[in-house]
Order: structure tokens, then C-alpha cells, then sequence
């Protein structure tokens, strides 16, 4: 199962791609700049879910693109969805998370306010505050930081800052 708008090829079912094939169609002017190594477990927790469990799991390959974060899975390993699309204008905050025992985690919280758009089982008219972990088990979470910062930060400018000028300085007469 789809959550959200992710177009997963045909081959998608056979675990036999080449390396350099996605499982995925691009989006108009995508460009997939990381892949995660096998084994990376994503979790998301929903909060006033459909479902009678709060969160969903799977196992597979993160990948992070200049306009999204994309899961998806291989059908041998399975997991509660196929896929996952995280735009990074709905993303809030993140944290790098590095125990002492145990895989290095990475955490955001983003906002659903259209759960059709989403694919999430979602209560209708309300605004969702969610969750996301992704479990680097087999590493590239350097790999993963580097590139999801560098596009998150560029759209997060684009996307909710806007330049402001700063006030003209202007010479005291009291000096």
C-alpha cells in the first residue's frame, strides 16, 4: 500500500533492479541525490489515527530527492505500507539522534492538514501533528543529514522565509 503519492514502477515487486534504477517515477525536474543501504526501518506515528494502532512500520531503502524524502520497501521484506512521500514543506523540525548502544536514529515532526493528500488514515478537519524515525541500521546517516539539510534548508527559504531589508543606519547628531 501507497500512502501518498509515490508512482512506484512496474518492476517495483522484483527485488532484481539495477543499482542505478529507481523504483519510483521522478517528478518533473527531481533529482535523487541519496540512497539509503538496505535494512533502513522508518516508523511514523500518528496521533488520533483511524486505526486501532497508532503507528506504521516498514523496512527498506530512504531516499532523499531535491523536492521530497521518499520510503520505499521491497516486497520481500513487507511492513505495514509500500511507500512513503515526505515533502519538505510539511516537515517542522528534525533531530539526529546517536545512542551510546544501538543504530543511529533520525526524527522529524511535520503537519497534516489534508489527510487525502497524505494517505495517512487521519481524522478528517483537523490539523495532525505526526512523527517520523528512521533507523539507519547498515549506516548512511552522515550521507542522509548532509543531503536532506542541504535541500531542506534551500526550501524552507524559498518556501516560508521572506528577505526583509534591514533599516537604514542613520548617524546620531549625539555622538
Amino acid at each position: 500500500m501507497s500512502l501518498n503519492c509515490v508512482i512506484l514502477n512496474d518492476d517495483t515487486a522484483s527485488d532484481m533492479r539495477t543499482e542505478n534504477s529507481l523504483p519510483f517515477i521522478q517528478l518533473p525536474g527531481e533529482l535523487v541525490v541519496y540512497r539509503s543501504p538496505d535494512r533502513t526501518s522508518l516508523q511514523i506515528t500518528i496521533p488520533h489515527s483511524l486505526m486501532t494502532c497508532n503507528s506504521l512500520k516498514a523496512l527498506g531503502n530512504i531516499y532523499v530527492t531535491n523536492q521530497r524524502v521518499l520510503m520505499i520497501t521491497s516486497a520481500s521484506r513487507g511492513g505495514d505500507f509500500q511507500s512513503f512521500n515526505l515533502p519538505y514543506r510539511i516537515i517542522t523540525q528534525s533531530e539526529l539522534v546517536t545512542p551510546w548502544i544501538g543504530a543511529t536514529r533520525w526524527r522529524c515532526s511535520f503537519i497534516v492538514v489534508n489527510p487525502l493528500e497524505c494517505g495517512l488514515p487521519l481524522a478528517p478537519n483537523q490539523i495532525h501533528n505526526c512523527s517520523l524515525e528512521i533507523v539507519f541500521n547498515e549506516g548512511g546517516f552522515v550521507e542522509f543529514v548532509k543531503e536532506f539539510e542541504t535541500f531542506f534548508c534551500k526550501a524552507g527559504r524559498s518556501a516560508y522565509t521572506e528577505e526583509e531589508n534591514l533599516p537604514a543606519y542613520r548617524e546620531s547628531d549625539n555622538v
